[in-house]
């Protein structure tokens, strides 16, 4: 009783905070706002607020595409993160890249949003509609759009569906937008579509990074050096084989990835498995090579996502645990198998479209380490067949 009594007093206080912090900054930021829709003529230059991972800028590439097409003289700006931000290296659609990591503690992110050299340099853009993507951490993703581009900027996020009122203080335009039900880039482009009050449909999704010669060259140049070493026949099926994951709970042990790799071999005698591990997971992949050395090839640790893209661009199929290469198997509409946790499982992070993909998920609220590799061997070969 003494405990429950406990909880609802510091909710009430938190409450209280909240709502005399909001006040505050209504005070400080001055949001006026807006009407739907927003005169699209008159925006000039738009931002994109997209500093977090790199699946999520994957995931917004369909809204650069779609704001593209839209409005083709309208500058396009993204704030991305020192994770994302070369994923963009050579976009045209995108006129600059900004940076900031939203991936930090929240007193380091506030420290560096007033970081004189960013803000200064983005608060002279004038920009006319800023749309925050990062649709988690809602209170820190309107002060990211507050303090970097100012009072005059046209502000855009999403309805909590209780904290509407609040979160107005830090955005001019609130859309409701119903999660669970669609994929992160059909509910941004639906965002996109709410605001400037254009028609939205599933067709105007269209994921795109654009890659340099280089890295479309360094793909062609692993893969025909691959044909040349095997001596393989046109009908050899090449495999992306993904080992890592941004966290343990969301990737396999050495010991499972070799189960999964005998019974693929086994039953796949015409594929050959492309290994791909982050640069700290590298002894992971030289592992698993040394187990497989005729089946499996190690690609050479890149840390330039492009050179990623470029690659599975040229596969045939894709299998991953949970991770931006899913989003990259969509863009290229791979047949993809990729195995999920529960504890992470969202709606919103599935493949998006109309290609042969299966998602192997946990029983429970377990790490991806209680999958079968038998289970997720059978997925493949439903998607492969």
């Amino acid at each position: 009783m003494v405990s429950t009594t406990k909880r609802t007093l510091r909710k009430n206080a938190e409450a209280v905070a909240r709502s005399i912090g909001y006040r505050l900054l209504r005070l400080i930021f001055r949001n006026k706002p807006s009407a739907i829709p927003l005169h699209a003529a008159s925006c000039r230059k738009i931002l994109l607020c997209r500093y977090d991972r790199i699946g999520d800028m994957i995931v917004t590439t369909p809204v650069i595409n779609f704001l593209r097409e839209m409005l083709p003289d309208a500058e396009i700006h993204v704030l991305a993160s020192p994770r994302n931000s070369s994923l963009l290296a050579y976009d045209r659609r995108v006129a600059k890249v900004y940076e900031f990591d939203g991936t930090q503690k929240p007193l380091a992110a506030l420290r560096s949003l007033f970081a004189r050299p960013l803000r200064t340099a983005m608060r002279k853009e004038r920009y006319d509609a800023v749309f925050s993507l990062v649709f988690h951490k809602t209170t820190m993703a309107g002060l990211v759009a507050n303090i970097l581009t100012g009072a005059k900027s046209v502000k855009i996020g999403i309805a909590h569906p209780t904290r509407t009122a609040l979160y107005s203080t830090l955005f001019n335009l609130l859309v409701p937008i119903e999660f669970e039900r669609e994929t992160m880039a059909e509910l941004q482009v639906r965002l996109v579509c709410a605001a400037f009050g254009w028609e939205y449909s599933k067709e105007i999704v269209r994921y795109g990074v654009e890659l340099s010669e280089a890295h479309t060259a360094c793909a062609k140049e692993i893969l025909r050096a691959f044909h040349h070493h095997q001596q393989a026949d046109s009908a050899q099926k090449i495999v992306f084989y993904n080992c890592s994951a941004g966290a343990p709970a969301r990737q396999w042990s050495l010991r499972r990835n070799e189960e999964c790799l005998h019974l693929l071999t086994e039953r796949f005698p015409n594929a050959h498995f492309l290994l791909n591990t982050a640069p700290h997971d590298r002894s992971l992949g030289e592992a698993l090579h040394a187990v497989f050395p005729i089946k499996t090839t190690l690609l050479p640790a890149s840390r330039d996502l492009l050179d990623v893209c470029a690659l599975v661009q040229h596969v045939d199929a894709v299998f991953t645990p949970e991770t931006s290469i899913v989003h990259i198997a969509t863009m290229y509409r791979k047949p993809l198998v990729a195995l999920y946790s529960q504890l992470s499982y969202a709606v919103e992070w599935l493949p998006f479209g109309d290609f042969p993909f299966r998602i192997v998920l946990t029983e429970g609220e377990e790490p991806i380490e209680s999958i079968m590799p038998e289970k997720a061997v059978g997925a493949f070969g439903e998607v492969c067949s």
